[in-house]
Parts: structure tokens; C-alpha cells; sequence
């Protein structure tokens, strides 16, 4: 653009300067016009690019249109035209001015944008040769576009800042996206400042652009001869260079031929990752994940061991030709809020994009707004451990066959059927003036029935017969359900009741002081418990102890104290440490499951454009039962390995463990009765005795003391 200033010709007459002031207008006139022409045409081609791309690639997606509707021969404003040509009805259009306007509206539209992550197909047609490049980048990041790796993605721009601009971290998740270069005007130069230092390390280091197929030049035609150009297709490819970042020219377009070589704009780039090493963040938990961690400090490399997961990561590798560098969370947790609303362990780890993705993670609502997770492929709920059911005392094995409630009925019934007979024998004897039975008598034969010492002389009236009759009948039903079930309890001592829900747990530490713990590793489970509303667990959680895992187990095989803890987890552990080879464990699991969560995915950092590939890879392993098969052969492989390696530890082959002979003589089938099983007669007869005694020595201080004087 010219420009004439009254400096410029000082000295010149007025008429000759007059002149030359024309002259250099007109031309001025002129070369805006060209430009101007030249810049439309230009842009229209662009235009026309994108429409094509759109109705080829992208017609059931909704478009959001970036740009400066207001700039001369703008391809936002060219664009639009085309597509309202074409009858495209989805689509969003922003004025990137517009951004300026009021934070109100800043903030409005953002939420809007966001909203759009529910639509199953989202593309962003971007404009950024404007000078707003900055406050477009921006915004991009506020509405959280790397979360949403799926959206596709078009850039138009000057030609030679494909590769800043495909490098911001802004587009660091977005697989599907294209930079189409021009040579209009130049873009804003603080593109290089907006990229984040993780970018501007990557461009430094890693990140190297592969030479071109063709040469540069024949792309771009010179506009002062011809106004048709070729426009150069930019894609940034995330593995192909060795498993690293690269950016190529995928195509090149004109307006005539259309794209040069029909290349697929958007192909897959997650059939192979070409030897990229992923960063990978575990817990150890068996039999999921088990590693050798050669350090206690957080945030270290370890050694993979076979475990589920390891099997799972390693077949992935090897499908999907990647490596991966496996390290603890920093803090060695599984990851619980925090008041500020960040997160520790493996979800922190996560949320603060550390780590590629994490081995197993429990499924749980409050960690979505920041980690994304895989399909759920086990299930694990929560249990509780405890010692087995002791042996209830043989004391009591008399009264042990009958409920209290049928020992009180059965009691009852016979003080009941005595005053019935005595009852019937009065009103006998005073109406046929017979011999009348006193109560006591009457008593006396209703208990010596039921004790299977019947009376030699019973009533001779018929009343009196049948009420004996059915009494008899009634007795011997309960003396035979009685002696079968008698015999059962002394061959087979019954045990103390089993605790299978928190109730039962509350209800024994009411009763007998009972305790319960669970391992500081404060994943899922401890987030469950410490926000559950139910008072029951409230009250658990309240009174909970923190203890390692061996401090935790040896209190429950001391009694009184209930582990809470995962079901395969501790289902390994008592079947390698707690198990003798003929199966017999002290350690005893409750039947309720609690928390249920849904099950166990792996953990992805938020928008992690590979994500989908693994879903797919995993689906197959979940489809074709491997994942089932897997885990119950390190469970049992893992349990004979231990207990194989502690009987060569403490030389105990050969040797029958205390609690295996028990286990033995327990499940045997023929039982010798002891004095065990039968010191309840004995408590009986001891009691009779000293009843006996007492009687007899109240009878004697009668005699004495109470007895009559005769005159």
C-alpha cells in the first residue's frame, strides 16, 4: 500500500507536485484494488477447500466456525456463503472479536461449547490468519478442546506456520487435524509465545518435520500471474517418526483438480504406535498388578511381575508394537480427593497428564472430571475377613438341640397339660364321686411321659385316658426330634455365629468389643466409606484402623477384629499365606459383598487420543475369556508357589500342621464321643447333686427348727 505524506514533495512546484500527488494516488487506488481482488479470490478457493472437505468428510458432524467475519475477502465470511449454498444446517459460527467483547459473553459461549462434547461428531473449522491468533488460542483452551481428542479440527493459515500451530499444546490430543496453507497475509507473530513449555521442549527436542514429497514450490503459484494456487494439506502425526511427533504434507488441492493424490485426510493412527514408550503409573495389588518396586520413595521405575494386568499390557504391546516404563504414584496411593479439589496417588498422578495411563482403578463418579477410564474388564467389590467360627462349648450341647423359644413352649406345655388333667380328675371325681388325682400327681405324670417314664397306674375314666393318649403321642414326637438332633451336635460341635455384614460387625462389637481395619492405601473403598451417608457405615468409618496388611491379619486370627478389604486380593493372600495343601485356612470371608462399584478399568489421562484403540484391543481379550482364565490361574498358581517355597523355608515337608489334623478329624465320618462332647450330662448330673443337697439340708433345718410338739 502506498502512502503520500505532504513531506514527501516539499520543494516541487505546485503544479508538478499536484501531478505526481495524482499519479501516486491513483496508483495507490490501484494496488488496494489488486489486493483487494487477490485476497478474495484467494480466499474463495480456500472456501471452496473446505466446503469440499466438509461435504466429503464431515457432513453429519456439527461445524463450529472460527474466524474475523469483518476482515476484507475473510474465509470465514467465503465459507459460510459456500456452506449456505450447500444447505449445511449444523453449525456454530464465532467471531473471534467477538471475544473481546464482555467476559459475560466469554464465559457464556464457553459453557455452550462445551456442551458440545455430547454430540456424537464435532468439527472446528478454524480461521487463524487473523491478528486475534492469541485470544482464538485461548479460548480453544478454556472450552477444554483437548479433552475431546475425537473433535476434528481444519486450520487455515499462512503456509509457513503449519508447524507452530499444529505444536500447540492447545490441539496436543486432537487426532484428526489439518492445516491448510496459504500465502494471504501473515499470521500473528506470538504464536511461538503462546505454546506452553512442554510444546517448546518437544519442538526443541524431539519433535522434527520429515522432508516433503514434492517440492515446496511447485504448491503455491505466484498470485501476480496467475490467480489458482496449490494449497498444501498439513497433518501432525503423533508415533510415525519413530514412535515421536511429526508434521508432513498429506496432499496438496486446487480449485480445478481437487485434492492431487486423494489421500486419506483422516487415515488411523492408532493401528501401530512404531515403538512409542508410554509412561504407565500402577499400585501393587495382586493378582492384578504385582511389580518389584526397588525403592520405597514414590514415584519410581519398577519391574513388572506376571499379574493380570501385566498380561493384558504385555499382549497390547506386542499387538500394538509400543513399549511402556512402569512407575509408583508419587505419594504410593491410589488417589482420594483433596479439600482444593485436586487429587493424590494415581488419579493426581493422572490429572496432572504425569502419566499416559495407570494400570487397574476402581470406576467412581467423583474422579470423571478428571481421568478417563478404559471399559470395565473385572470386578471387585469389598469383604470382610475375619478368624473362622471357634467351637461353641460342649456344655451346653444338651440344651443346644431346641431354640430357647421351644424350650419355653415345651416347659409351658407340660406344666399346661398337668393342670388340664387335675382339672378334668376334679370335675370327674365330683360328678361320679370316683377318686379325685392331686395337682402334684397330675404334674408328676405329665413330666414322667415326656421323659419317657411313664406311670404304671393312670386314671381309669376315659377323659383322662384320651388326654394322656395325645400327650403321649405329642412327647414321643419330641423326645425322638430331640435325640436325633442331640446326636448331631455331639458328633459335630456347632460353632459361633459368622459375621457377614457391617450389622453383624456393629452387632459384635456392642456384644464383645470387636474391632476392624483396612490397608492404608486409600483407593475407591476408602472414598466409598468416607463418603457414604448410611449411618451404619458412617459408624464403621468413625472407628476404623489404619494398619498394614500383616498387622491387620495377625489381630484377625487373634480374634475379635474384621478386615475389610478387596475379594481377590484377599483371596490371593489367604490361599498363598494362609492355606495348607490339604485346603484348611482359620481366615473366613463374609458372604455380603459391599460396594459394588461397577468394576475395574485402566485410568487415562483426560482426553487421551489412544484411548479408544486400547478399548478395542481389550474388548477381544474380555470376549475371548482370557481375562477369567488369567485370574484364577495366578490366584492358584501364586497360592502353590508360596506355600511350596515356606514348607522348603521351614522344612516342614512331611509334617501334619495342628489345624490339618483338626481339619481332618473335622471332616471324618466317624467320631468317638469323649468327655468333650458329653460333660454337659455330667454338668447336669453335678447340679442334681447339689439341688439335692440343699433340699435335703433345708429339710434337716426344718426338722429342727420347725418341727411339732406332741402333748
Amino acid at each position: 500500500m502506498w502512502l503520500v505524506t505532504p513531506k514527501a514533495v516539499p520543494s516541487l512546484p505546485i503544479s508538478l507536485s499536484w501531478f505526481l500527488a495524482s499519479l501516486l494516488a491513483f496508483g495507490s487506488g490501484t494496488g488496494m484494488a489488486r489486493a483487494h481482488i487477490q485476497i478474495e479470490a484467494a480466499g474463495s478457493q480456500v472456501g471452496q477447500l473446505l466446503r469440499q472437505v466438509v461435504e466429503e468428510k464431515l457432513l453429519e458432524c456439527h461445524l463450529v466456525v472460527f474466524g474475523d467475519a469483518g476482515a476484507p475477502g475473510s474465509i470465514m465470511v467465503t465459507l459460510l456463503r459456500h456452506l449456505s449454498e450447500s444447505g449445511y444446517p449444523s453449525r456454530t459460527v464465532v467471531d473471534v472479536k467477538s471475544l473481546e467483547e464482555s467476559q459475560e459473553f466469554y464465559d457464556l459461549l464457553t459453557k455452550d461449547l462445551r456442551g458440545l462434547g455430547m454430540l456424537n461428531c464435532r468439527a472446528f473449522l478454524i480461521d487463524v490468519t487473523p491478528l486475534q491468533s492469541q485470544l482464538l488460542l485461548r479460548f480453544l483452551e478454556d472450552i477444554e478442546l483437548y479433552k475431546k481428542s475425537d473433535t476434528y479440527v481444519l486450520l487455515v493459515g499462512p503456509d509457513h506456520r503449519a508447524t507452530d500451530f499444529l505444536s500447540h499444546s492447545v490441539f496436543r490430543n486432537t487426532a484428526n487435524i489439518l492445516y491448510f496453507g496459504h500465502r494471504l497475509r501473515p499470521a500473528s507473530k506470538d504464536v511461538l509465545n503462546l505454546m506452553s513449555p512442554q510444546s517448546q521442549f518437544a519442538r526443541g527436542t524431539r519433535t522434527r518435520s520429515l522432508r516433503p514429497q514434492f517440492d515446496r514450490s511447485q504448491f503455491m503459484r505466484d498470485n501476480r500471474t496467475e490467480r489458482e494456487q496449490r494449497i498444501a494439506t498439513y497433518t501432525r502425526c503423533f508415533y510415525c517418526n519413530d514412535g515421536e511427533e511429526n508434521q508432513f504434507i498429506i496432499d496438496t488441492w486446487t480449485p480445478h483438480a481437487g485434492f492431487t493424490y486423494s489421500a486419506n485426510l483422516f487415515p488411523d493412527q492408532f493401528k501401530t504406535f512404531h515403538g512409542h514408550k508410554f509412561n504407565v503409573v500402577a499400585m501393587n495389588w495382586f493378582p492384578f498388578t504385582k511389580f518389584i518396586q526397588h525403592s520405597d520413595k514414590g514415584g519410581t521405575v519398577v519391574t513388572p511381575q506376571d499379574s493380570l494386568d501385566i498380561r493384558m499390557l504385555n499382549a497390547l504391546a506386542e499387538a500394538l508394537n509400543f513399549t511402556y516404563e512402569m512407575r509408583t504414584p508419587w505419594d504410593n496411593q491410589w488417589g482420594t480427593s483433596t479439600p482444593s479439589g485436586n487429587w493424590t496417588g494415581i488419579v493426581g498422578t493422572l490429572q496432572y497428564h504425569k502419566g499416559d495411563f495407570s494400570m487397574m482403578l476402581s470406576w467412581m463418579e467423583p474422579r470423571l472430571p478428571v481421568v478417563d477410564y478404559s471399559r470395565i474388564y473385572a470386578s471387585e467389590p469389598l469383604v470382610m475377613v475375619t478368624s473362622k467360627p471357634k467351637p461353641l462349648s460342649q456344655a451346653f450341647a444338651l440344651v443346644r438341640p431346641f431354640a430357647g423359644s421351644l424350650w419355653f413352649v415345651t416347659f409351658v406345655s407340660t406344666l399346661a397339660a398337668g393342670l388340664v388333667l387335675w382339672l378334668l380328675q376334679l370335675w370327674w371325681s365330683k360328678m361320679s364321686g370316683g377318686e379325685k388325682l392331686e395337682f402334684g400327681d397330675a404334674t408328676l405324670m405329665t413330666w414322667g411321659i415326656l421323659l419317657e417314664d411313664p406311670p404304671v397306674n393312670i386314671p381309669r375314666n376315659v377323659t383322662a385316658q384320651m388326654l394322656i393318649g395325645w400327650w403321649w403321642v405329642y412327647c414321643m414326637l419330641i423326645t425322638i426330634t430331640y435325640r436325633s438332633s442331640l446326636v448331631a451336635h455331639l458328633t459335630v460341635p456347632g460353632k459361633s455365629p459368622t459375621l457377614d455384614s457391617l450389622e453383624d460387625l456393629l452387632a459384635a462389637h456392642r456384644k464383645a468389643s470387636w474391632t476392624w481395619g483396612f490397608e492404608p492405601t486409600y483407593g475407591s473403598g476408602w472414598e466409598w466409606l468416607k463418603s457414604n451417608q448410611n449411618p451404619t457405615v458412617k459408624e464403621i468409618f468413625n472407628n476404623i484402623m489404619v494398619l498394614e496388611l500383616e498387622e491387620q491379619l495377625s489381630r484377625v486370627l487373634s480374634g475379635r477384629h474384621a478386615f475389610i478389604t478387596w475379594k481377590y486380593y484377599s483371596r490371593s493372600i489367604i490361599g498363598s499365606r494362609y492355606t495348607n495343601d490339604r485346603g484348611y485356612t482359620p481366615l473366613y470371608t463374609g458372604r455380603q459383598d459391599f460396594f459394588n462399584y461397577g468394576g475395574y478399568g485402566w485410568g487415562f489421562r483426560k482426553g487421551a487420543p489412544f484411548r479408544r484403540r486400547f478399548d478395542q484391543m481389550k474388548q477381544r481379550l474380555i470376549e475371548s475369556g482370557s481375562i477369567p482364565f488369567w485370574l484364577d490361574d495366578l490366584i492358584e498358581t501364586s497360592a502353590r508357589k508360596t506355600r511350596a517355597m515356606n514348607r522348603k523355608k521351614e522344612g516342614e515337608e512331611g509334617k501334619v500342621d495342628e489345624k490339618e489334623d483338626q481339619s481332618e478329624q473335622e471332616s471324618s465320618s466317624l467320631k468317638v464321643l469323649g468327655l468333650g462332647h458329653m460333660q454337659g450330662i455330667f454338668y447336669i448330673l453335678f447340679i442334681g447333686l447339689l439341688f439335692s443337697g440343699t433340699v435335703f439340708l433345708g429339710e434337716l433345718v426344718a426338722h429342727r427348727y420347725c418341727r411339732p410338739e406332741y402333748h
